[in-house]
Protein backbone atom coordinates (compact mmCIF):
# COMPACT_ATOMS: atom_id res chain seq x y z
CA UNK A 1 0.00 0.00 0.00
CA UNK A 2 1.20 3.60 -0.47
CA UNK A 3 2.93 4.87 2.64
CA UNK A 4 2.79 8.47 3.82
CA UNK A 5 6.31 8.13 5.13
CA UNK A 6 7.56 6.84 1.78
CA UNK A 7 7.20 8.42 -1.65
CA UNK A 8 4.21 10.48 -0.55
CA UNK A 9 6.34 12.26 2.01
CA UNK A 10 8.85 13.33 -0.59
CA UNK A 11 5.97 14.76 -2.57
CA UNK A 12 4.69 16.60 0.47
CA UNK A 13 8.09 18.09 1.18
CA UNK A 14 8.52 19.29 -2.42
CA UNK A 15 5.08 20.88 -2.28
CA UNK A 16 5.95 22.63 0.95
CA UNK A 17 9.06 24.14 -0.63
CA UNK A 18 7.68 25.13 -4.01
CA UNK A 19 4.34 26.86 -3.29
CA UNK A 20 2.11 28.53 -0.74
CA UNK A 21 1.02 25.11 0.49
CA UNK A 22 4.17 25.43 2.60
CA UNK A 23 2.50 27.81 5.03
CA UNK A 24 -0.53 25.63 5.66
CA UNK A 25 1.39 22.36 5.89
CA UNK A 26 4.58 23.40 7.63
CA UNK A 27 3.63 21.31 10.64
CA UNK A 28 2.64 18.44 8.38
CA UNK A 29 6.23 18.37 7.19
CA UNK A 30 7.33 18.19 10.80
CA UNK A 31 5.26 15.05 11.17
CA UNK A 32 7.25 13.44 8.43
CA UNK A 33 10.82 14.39 9.25
CA UNK A 34 11.17 15.39 12.91
CA UNK A 35 13.41 13.39 15.21
CA UNK A 36 12.54 13.46 18.92
CA UNK A 37 15.22 15.05 21.10
CA UNK A 38 16.01 13.99 24.63
CA UNK A 39 13.58 15.24 27.30
CA UNK A 40 11.12 16.35 24.64
CA UNK A 41 7.36 16.30 24.88
CA UNK A 42 6.67 13.99 22.00
CA UNK A 43 3.99 11.33 22.12
CA UNK A 44 6.18 8.62 23.76
CA UNK A 45 7.17 11.02 26.52
CA UNK A 46 3.56 12.07 27.08
CA UNK A 47 2.48 8.44 27.34
CA UNK A 48 5.29 7.76 29.80
CA UNK A 49 4.18 10.73 31.91
CA UNK A 50 0.60 9.45 31.98
CA UNK A 51 1.30 5.79 32.75
CA UNK A 52 3.72 6.67 35.53
CA UNK A 53 2.13 9.71 37.16
CA UNK A 54 -1.63 9.27 36.79
CA UNK A 55 -3.54 8.83 40.09
CA UNK A 56 -5.08 5.57 38.88
CA UNK A 57 -1.58 4.09 38.61
CA UNK A 58 -0.87 5.02 42.22
CA UNK A 59 -4.00 3.09 43.17
CA UNK A 60 -2.84 0.13 41.07
CA UNK A 61 0.57 0.19 42.77
CA UNK A 62 -1.18 0.13 46.15
CA UNK A 63 -3.13 -2.95 45.06
CA UNK A 64 0.14 -4.63 44.05
CA UNK A 65 1.61 -3.84 47.46
CA UNK A 66 -1.44 -5.40 49.10
CA UNK A 67 -0.94 -8.52 46.99
CA UNK A 68 2.75 -8.70 48.00
CA UNK A 69 1.69 -8.47 51.63
CA UNK A 70 -0.62 -11.40 50.93
CA UNK A 71 2.38 -13.43 49.74
CA UNK A 72 4.19 -12.70 53.01
CA UNK A 73 1.09 -13.73 54.95
CA UNK A 74 0.81 -16.98 53.00
CA UNK A 75 4.48 -17.83 53.64
CA UNK A 76 3.99 -17.34 57.37
CA UNK A 77 1.57 -20.30 57.33
CA UNK A 78 4.60 -22.62 57.29
CA UNK A 79 5.55 -21.37 60.77
CA UNK A 80 4.14 -22.40 64.18
CA UNK A 81 0.94 -20.81 65.38
CA UNK A 82 1.05 -19.57 68.99
CA UNK A 83 -2.16 -19.23 70.98
CA UNK A 84 -3.39 -18.62 74.51
CA UNK A 85 -6.68 -19.50 76.16
CA UNK A 86 -8.04 -18.51 79.56
CA UNK A 87 -11.22 -20.30 80.63
CA UNK A 88 -13.36 -20.00 83.72
CA UNK A 89 -15.62 -22.98 84.42
CA UNK A 90 -19.05 -22.73 85.99
CA UNK A 91 -19.91 -26.34 86.84
CA UNK A 92 -21.99 -28.26 89.39
CA UNK A 93 -20.08 -28.79 92.64
CA UNK A 94 -20.76 -32.51 92.39
CA UNK A 95 -19.14 -32.74 88.94
CA UNK A 96 -15.89 -34.74 89.49
CA UNK A 97 -14.33 -33.43 86.27
CA UNK A 98 -14.52 -29.84 87.55
CA UNK A 99 -13.67 -30.26 91.21
CA UNK A 100 -10.39 -28.36 90.91
CA UNK A 101 -9.57 -24.79 89.90
CA UNK A 102 -12.20 -22.57 88.33
CA UNK A 103 -9.69 -20.72 86.09
CA UNK A 104 -7.34 -22.57 83.71
CA UNK A 105 -4.78 -21.00 81.37
CA UNK A 106 -3.26 -22.79 78.36
CA UNK A 107 -0.32 -21.62 76.26
CA UNK A 108 0.18 -23.61 73.06
CA UNK A 109 2.31 -23.66 69.92
CA UNK A 110 1.06 -25.67 66.93
CA UNK A 111 3.21 -26.59 63.94
CA UNK A 112 1.60 -27.94 60.76
CA UNK A 113 3.35 -31.11 59.59
CA UNK A 114 1.40 -32.08 56.49
CA UNK A 115 -1.57 -30.39 54.84
CA UNK A 116 -1.72 -32.11 51.46
CA UNK A 117 -0.30 -29.07 49.66
CA UNK A 118 -2.82 -26.60 51.09
CA UNK A 119 -0.12 -24.21 52.31
CA UNK A 120 1.81 -24.51 49.05
CA UNK A 121 -1.38 -23.81 47.13
CA UNK A 122 -2.06 -20.79 49.33
CA UNK A 123 1.39 -19.36 48.66
CA UNK A 124 1.07 -19.93 44.93
CA UNK A 125 -2.41 -18.41 45.04
CA UNK A 126 -1.01 -15.28 46.69
CA UNK A 127 1.83 -15.08 44.16
CA UNK A 128 -0.61 -15.38 41.27
CA UNK A 129 -2.68 -12.62 42.84
CA UNK A 130 0.40 -10.39 42.50
CA UNK A 131 0.57 -11.33 38.82
CA UNK A 132 -3.11 -10.49 38.41
CA UNK A 133 -2.66 -7.08 40.01
CA UNK A 134 0.38 -6.39 37.83
CA UNK A 135 -1.60 -7.34 34.74
CA UNK A 136 -4.46 -5.09 35.83
CA UNK A 137 -2.01 -2.24 36.34
CA UNK A 138 -0.64 -2.80 32.84
CA UNK A 139 -4.19 -2.83 31.52
CA UNK A 140 -4.79 0.51 33.22
CA UNK A 141 -1.55 1.84 31.72
CA UNK A 142 -2.61 0.55 28.31
CA UNK A 143 -5.96 2.36 28.57
CA UNK A 144 -4.18 5.54 29.62
CA UNK A 145 -1.79 5.19 26.68
CA UNK A 146 -4.73 4.84 24.30
CA UNK A 147 -6.37 7.90 25.84
CA UNK A 148 -3.15 9.92 25.49
CA UNK A 149 -2.74 8.86 21.85
CA UNK A 150 -6.34 9.85 21.09
CA UNK A 151 -5.97 13.15 22.95
CA UNK A 152 -2.71 13.85 21.14
CA UNK A 153 -4.51 13.23 17.86
CA UNK A 154 -7.20 15.74 18.83
CA UNK A 155 -4.55 18.27 19.77
CA UNK A 156 -2.64 17.70 16.55
CA UNK A 157 -5.74 18.00 14.39
CA UNK A 158 -6.78 21.18 16.20
CA UNK A 159 -3.28 22.65 15.94
CA UNK A 160 -2.91 21.90 12.24
CA UNK A 161 -6.45 23.13 11.58
CA UNK A 162 -5.73 26.36 13.43
CA UNK A 163 -2.62 26.89 11.34
CA UNK A 164 -4.57 26.07 8.16
CA UNK A 165 -7.34 28.53 9.02
CA UNK A 166 -4.73 31.12 9.99
CA UNK A 167 -3.12 30.82 6.57
CA UNK A 168 -6.55 30.81 4.96
CA UNK A 169 -7.45 33.97 6.86
CA UNK A 170 -4.27 35.65 5.62
CA UNK A 171 -5.13 34.65 2.05
CA UNK A 172 -8.70 35.92 2.35
CA UNK A 173 -7.55 39.20 3.90
CA UNK A 174 -5.11 39.65 1.01
CA UNK A 175 -7.97 39.07 -1.44
CA UNK A 176 -10.11 41.55 0.52
CA UNK A 177 -7.41 44.20 0.21
CA UNK A 178 -7.09 43.43 -3.49
CA UNK A 179 -10.79 43.79 -4.23
CA UNK A 180 -11.08 46.87 -1.99
CA UNK A 181 -8.49 48.61 -4.16
CA UNK A 182 -10.32 47.54 -7.31
CA UNK A 183 -13.64 48.84 -5.95
CA UNK A 184 -11.97 52.11 -5.04
CA UNK A 185 -10.56 52.29 -8.57
CA UNK A 186 -14.01 51.51 -9.98
CA UNK A 187 -13.02 48.30 -11.78
CA UNK A 188 -14.89 45.90 -9.44
CA UNK A 189 -18.45 45.93 -8.12
CA UNK A 190 -19.36 46.67 -4.52
CA UNK A 191 -20.87 43.20 -4.24
CA UNK A 192 -17.42 41.70 -4.78
CA UNK A 193 -16.19 43.59 -1.72
CA UNK A 194 -19.18 42.38 0.31
CA UNK A 195 -18.45 38.80 -0.74
CA UNK A 196 -14.82 39.12 0.32
CA UNK A 197 -15.80 40.65 3.65
CA UNK A 198 -18.25 37.81 4.31
CA UNK A 199 -15.65 35.18 3.48
CA UNK A 200 -13.08 36.86 5.77
CA UNK A 201 -15.60 36.87 8.62
CA UNK A 202 -16.48 33.20 8.05
CA UNK A 203 -12.82 32.20 7.88
CA UNK A 204 -12.06 34.14 11.05
CA UNK A 205 -14.91 32.33 12.81
CA UNK A 206 -13.44 28.98 11.80
CA UNK A 207 -10.03 30.12 13.00
CA UNK A 208 -11.40 31.10 16.41
CA UNK A 209 -13.31 27.81 16.66
CA UNK A 210 -10.12 25.89 15.93
CA UNK A 211 -8.33 27.81 18.71
CA UNK A 212 -11.08 26.78 21.14
CA UNK A 213 -10.76 23.16 20.05
CA UNK A 214 -7.01 23.40 20.53
CA UNK A 215 -7.41 24.66 24.09
CA UNK A 216 -9.88 21.88 24.88
CA UNK A 217 -7.59 19.18 23.46
CA UNK A 218 -4.59 20.61 25.32
CA UNK A 219 -6.56 20.59 28.58
CA UNK A 220 -7.50 16.94 28.08
CA UNK A 221 -3.88 16.04 27.35
CA UNK A 222 -2.67 17.97 30.41
CA UNK A 223 -5.13 16.18 32.67
CA UNK A 224 -4.06 12.77 31.40
CA UNK A 225 -0.37 13.50 31.86
CA UNK A 226 -0.85 15.44 35.10
CA UNK A 227 1.36 18.20 33.68
CA UNK A 228 1.01 21.77 32.45
CA UNK A 229 1.56 21.48 28.70
CA UNK A 230 2.04 24.22 26.14
CA UNK A 231 1.05 23.91 22.50
CA UNK A 232 4.22 25.65 21.41
CA UNK A 233 6.44 23.12 23.13
CA UNK A 234 4.37 20.22 21.82
CA UNK A 235 4.66 21.64 18.32
CA UNK A 236 8.44 21.95 18.70
CA UNK A 237 8.68 18.22 19.46
CA UNK A 238 5.95 16.85 17.24
CA UNK A 239 5.95 13.07 16.84
CA UNK A 240 6.08 11.26 13.52
CA UNK A 241 3.71 8.54 12.31
CA UNK A 242 5.08 5.05 12.85
CA UNK A 243 5.73 2.54 10.09
CA UNK A 244 3.14 -0.25 10.19
CA UNK A 245 4.47 -3.79 9.86
CA UNK A 246 1.68 -6.09 8.75
CA UNK A 247 3.69 -9.28 9.33
CA UNK A 248 3.17 -11.16 12.58
CA UNK A 249 0.84 -8.45 13.85
CA UNK A 250 -1.69 -10.89 15.30
CA UNK A 251 0.85 -12.87 17.30
CA UNK A 252 2.50 -9.69 18.53
CA UNK A 253 -0.84 -8.20 19.56
CA UNK A 254 -1.70 -11.31 21.59
CA UNK A 255 1.58 -11.02 23.46
CA UNK A 256 1.22 -7.30 24.10
CA UNK A 257 -2.50 -7.08 24.85
CA UNK A 258 -3.04 -6.53 28.60
CA UNK A 259 -6.61 -7.82 28.47
CA UNK A 260 -5.23 -11.17 27.33
CA UNK A 261 -2.61 -11.01 30.08
CA UNK A 262 -5.27 -10.35 32.72
CA UNK A 263 -7.39 -13.24 31.43
CA UNK A 264 -4.40 -15.59 31.53
CA UNK A 265 -3.49 -14.53 35.06
CA UNK A 266 -7.08 -14.97 36.23
CA UNK A 267 -7.09 -18.52 34.84
CA UNK A 268 -4.08 -19.38 36.96
CA UNK A 269 -5.73 -17.71 39.94
CA UNK A 270 -8.88 -19.82 39.50
CA UNK A 271 -6.76 -22.98 39.12
CA UNK A 272 -4.92 -22.30 42.37
CA UNK A 273 -8.16 -21.53 44.18
CA UNK A 274 -9.49 -24.92 43.08
CA UNK A 275 -6.32 -26.71 44.23
CA UNK A 276 -6.38 -24.96 47.59
CA UNK A 277 -10.01 -25.87 48.11
CA UNK A 278 -9.42 -29.53 47.26
CA UNK A 279 -6.46 -29.71 49.65
CA UNK A 280 -8.46 -28.10 52.46
CA UNK A 281 -10.92 -31.02 52.44
CA UNK A 282 -8.22 -33.47 53.55
CA UNK A 283 -7.25 -33.84 57.23
CA UNK A 284 -4.16 -31.89 58.28
CA UNK A 285 -1.40 -33.46 60.40
CA UNK A 286 -0.04 -31.22 63.16
CA UNK A 287 2.26 -31.13 66.19
CA UNK A 288 1.20 -29.11 69.23
CA UNK A 289 3.09 -28.25 72.43
CA UNK A 290 0.92 -27.06 75.32
CA UNK A 291 1.65 -25.58 78.73
CA UNK A 292 -1.26 -25.61 81.23
CA UNK A 293 -1.56 -23.60 84.42
CA UNK A 294 -4.12 -24.93 86.95
CA UNK A 295 -6.53 -27.77 86.35
CA UNK A 296 -10.29 -28.02 86.33
CA UNK A 297 -10.10 -31.50 87.93
CA UNK A 298 -7.29 -31.00 90.49
CA UNK A 299 -6.84 -27.82 92.46
CA UNK A 300 -3.39 -28.93 93.65
CA UNK A 301 -2.01 -29.64 90.18
CA UNK A 302 1.24 -27.96 89.25
CA UNK A 303 1.79 -26.46 85.75
CA UNK A 304 2.12 -29.18 83.13
CA UNK A 305 3.63 -29.27 79.61
CA UNK A 306 2.35 -31.71 76.98
CA UNK A 307 3.05 -32.54 73.33
CA UNK A 308 0.31 -33.70 70.92
CA UNK A 309 0.37 -35.14 67.43
CA UNK A 310 -2.99 -35.18 65.73
CA UNK A 311 -5.10 -34.78 62.62
CA UNK A 312 -7.81 -32.24 62.02
CA UNK A 313 -10.21 -31.74 59.15
CA UNK A 314 -13.58 -30.26 58.29
CA UNK A 315 -15.81 -30.43 55.24
CA UNK A 316 -17.85 -27.39 56.23
CA UNK A 317 -21.58 -27.16 56.76
CA UNK A 318 -23.50 -30.08 55.27
CA UNK A 319 -22.47 -30.76 51.70
CA UNK A 320 -21.33 -27.19 51.09
CA UNK A 321 -17.95 -28.48 49.92
CA UNK A 322 -19.63 -29.90 46.83
CA UNK A 323 -21.20 -26.53 46.05
CA UNK A 324 -17.85 -24.82 46.52
CA UNK A 325 -16.22 -27.38 44.23
CA UNK A 326 -18.78 -26.83 41.48
CA UNK A 327 -18.49 -23.07 41.90
CA UNK A 328 -14.70 -23.16 41.57
CA UNK A 329 -14.88 -25.38 38.48
CA UNK A 330 -17.47 -23.08 36.90
CA UNK A 331 -15.30 -20.06 37.69
CA UNK A 332 -12.32 -21.71 35.99
CA UNK A 333 -14.40 -22.49 32.90
CA UNK A 334 -15.60 -18.89 32.84
CA UNK A 335 -12.04 -17.53 33.00
CA UNK A 336 -10.97 -19.79 30.13
CA UNK A 337 -13.87 -18.51 28.05
CA UNK A 338 -12.85 -14.95 28.93
CA UNK A 339 -9.37 -15.67 27.56
CA UNK A 340 -10.77 -16.81 24.23
CA UNK A 341 -12.95 -13.70 24.09
CA UNK A 342 -9.97 -11.45 24.86
CA UNK A 343 -7.83 -13.14 22.20
CA UNK A 344 -10.54 -12.77 19.57
CA UNK A 345 -11.04 -9.12 20.51
CA UNK A 346 -7.29 -8.47 20.23
CA UNK A 347 -7.13 -10.07 16.79
CA UNK A 348 -10.19 -8.18 15.55
CA UNK A 349 -8.83 -4.90 16.91
CA UNK A 350 -5.50 -5.22 15.11
CA UNK A 351 -7.17 -6.25 11.86
CA UNK A 352 -9.59 -3.32 12.02
CA UNK A 353 -6.74 -0.96 12.84
CA UNK A 354 -4.70 -2.12 9.87
CA UNK A 355 -7.66 -1.67 7.52
CA UNK A 356 -8.25 1.81 8.90
CA UNK A 357 -4.58 2.72 8.54
CA UNK A 358 -4.48 1.61 4.91
CA UNK A 359 -7.64 3.57 4.15
CA UNK A 360 -6.27 6.71 5.81
CA UNK A 361 -3.00 6.38 3.93
CA UNK A 362 -4.75 6.08 0.57
CA UNK A 363 -7.14 8.95 1.30
CA UNK A 364 -4.29 11.16 2.45
CA UNK A 365 -2.29 10.41 -0.67
CA UNK A 366 -5.29 11.29 -2.85
CA UNK A 367 -6.00 14.51 -0.96
CA UNK A 368 -2.40 15.62 -1.29
CA UNK A 369 -2.66 15.16 -5.05
CA UNK A 370 -5.92 17.09 -5.02
CA UNK A 371 -4.29 19.83 -2.98
CA UNK A 372 -1.63 20.28 -5.65
CA UNK A 373 -4.37 20.78 -8.21
CA UNK A 374 -6.24 23.14 -5.88
CA UNK A 375 -3.12 25.29 -5.50
CA UNK A 376 -2.70 25.44 -9.28
CA UNK A 377 -6.39 26.25 -9.77
CA UNK A 378 -6.30 29.05 -7.20
CA UNK A 379 -3.25 30.62 -8.83
CA UNK A 380 -4.76 30.25 -12.29
CA UNK A 381 -8.10 31.76 -11.24
CA UNK A 382 -6.31 34.77 -9.79
CA UNK A 383 -4.56 35.43 -13.09
CA UNK A 384 -7.68 34.75 -15.16
CA UNK A 385 -9.71 37.14 -13.00
CA UNK A 386 -7.27 39.93 -13.75
CA UNK A 387 -7.60 39.03 -17.43
CA UNK A 388 -11.40 39.12 -17.17
CA UNK A 389 -11.95 35.40 -17.83
CA UNK A 390 -13.02 34.42 -14.28
CA UNK A 391 -15.45 36.00 -11.85
CA UNK A 392 -14.53 37.25 -8.39
CA UNK A 393 -16.81 34.62 -6.84
CA UNK A 394 -14.84 31.87 -8.59
CA UNK A 395 -11.62 33.30 -7.15
CA UNK A 396 -13.12 33.38 -3.65
CA UNK A 397 -14.48 29.86 -4.04
CA UNK A 398 -11.07 28.53 -5.04
CA UNK A 399 -9.51 30.17 -1.96
CA UNK A 400 -12.16 28.64 0.29
CA UNK A 401 -11.76 25.23 -1.32
CA UNK A 402 -8.00 25.39 -0.77
CA UNK A 403 -8.24 26.02 2.97
CA UNK A 404 -11.03 23.46 3.39
CA UNK A 405 -8.93 20.85 1.67
CA UNK A 406 -5.97 21.71 3.89
CA UNK A 407 -8.20 21.19 6.93
CA UNK A 408 -9.20 17.77 5.57
CA UNK A 409 -5.55 16.89 5.11
CA UNK A 410 -4.79 18.03 8.65
CA UNK A 411 -7.57 15.82 10.02
CA UNK A 412 -6.29 12.84 8.04
CA UNK A 413 -2.71 13.53 9.14
CA UNK A 414 -3.80 13.42 12.78
CA UNK A 415 -5.98 10.35 12.24
CA UNK A 416 -3.15 8.51 10.50
CA UNK A 417 -0.70 9.39 13.27
CA UNK A 418 -3.17 8.12 15.90
CA UNK A 419 -3.74 4.93 13.92
CA UNK A 420 -0.02 4.25 13.49
CA UNK A 421 0.76 4.82 17.17
CA UNK A 422 -2.19 2.67 18.23
CA UNK A 423 -0.75 -0.07 16.02
CA UNK A 424 2.60 0.45 17.75
CA UNK A 425 0.88 0.09 21.12
CA UNK A 426 -1.14 -2.95 20.04
CA UNK A 427 1.87 -4.86 18.71
CA UNK A 428 4.69 -3.70 21.00
CA UNK A 429 2.88 -2.76 24.18
CA UNK A 430 4.21 0.12 26.23
CA UNK A 431 7.82 -0.46 25.22
CA UNK A 432 7.76 2.58 22.92
CA UNK A 433 7.17 4.74 26.01
CA UNK A 434 10.22 3.19 27.71
CA UNK A 435 8.06 1.31 30.22
CA UNK A 436 9.55 -1.87 31.63
CA UNK A 437 7.60 -4.70 30.02
CA UNK A 438 9.34 -7.64 31.68
CA UNK A 439 7.18 -8.05 34.76
CA UNK A 440 5.53 -11.33 35.67
CA UNK A 441 2.36 -10.51 33.76
CA UNK A 442 4.22 -10.28 30.46
CA UNK A 443 6.29 -13.36 31.25
CA UNK A 444 3.12 -15.27 32.03
CA UNK A 445 1.61 -14.14 28.73
CA UNK A 446 4.62 -15.34 26.76
CA UNK A 447 4.79 -18.67 28.59
CA UNK A 448 1.10 -19.35 28.06
CA UNK A 449 1.15 -18.55 24.35
CA UNK A 450 4.29 -20.63 23.83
Amino acid sequence: MPRLHGQSLGLVRSMLINNSFKRGCLLTCALCSFSLPLHSQGLPELVAMAVQGHPSIAAANASINVAHAGVDTANWQYYPNASISVENAYANASDPDYSGDDLVTRLSVEQPLWQWGAIDAGVTLAEVQVVVEQARKRQQQWQLAESVIDAYGKWLASYLNMRAWEVGLEDHEALLQQVAKRVKQGVSAQIDLALAQGRVAATEAEYLASKTSLQSALLELSQLTNADLLSGKLADHMSSPQAIDLQASKAASLLANPQVQVAQAEIRLAEQQLLEQQASLKPALYLRAEHQINSFSNSNASPRTRVFVGMRGSSGAGLSWQSRQRGSEALLASKRANLQTAQQAAEQAIESLEITSQSLDLRLHSLIMAMVNSEDVASSYGRQFLAGRKSWQEVMNSAREKVQMQVQISDLEAAYLVSSWRHELFTKGLGFAQINATDKAVQLSQETLN
